[in-house]
């Protein structure tokens, strides 16, 4: 992500918490440069790279330390992912 901040591509996070205790890791995020919302917790994340490279983690959203990450390699699907990703973006609130 640094590598893609450095080519002035724009880094946009959605975080599913928001709350006191995370607030300084999304501060300095901020300072870095990266778009920031918030949008409460679905049980996964996703990150979408170069739309052509994914990954899913899926986790229990009573004990966020039970999860998996499944990395896809599939224009098909990233783009999938992209149209779902901004469709919340447009939901989720300005931090």
């Amino acid at each position: 992500m640094k590598n893609a901040s450095k080519r002035n591509v724009d880094i946009l996070m959605i975080v599913q918490k928001y709350s006191k205790s995370n607030i300084e890791v999304i501060q300095n995020f901020k300072k870095n440069g990266y778009k920031i919302k918030h949008y409460p917790d679905k049980g996964f994340h996703l990150v979408i790279a170069d739309c052509k490279r994914s990954i899913v983690g899926i986790n229990n959203p009573q004990n966020t330390d039970e999860r998996i990450g499944i990395q896809l390699s599939s224009r098909g699907i990233s783009k999938a992912f992209r149209h779902y990703f901004y469709s919340i973006w447009k939901k989720a609130k300005v931090v």
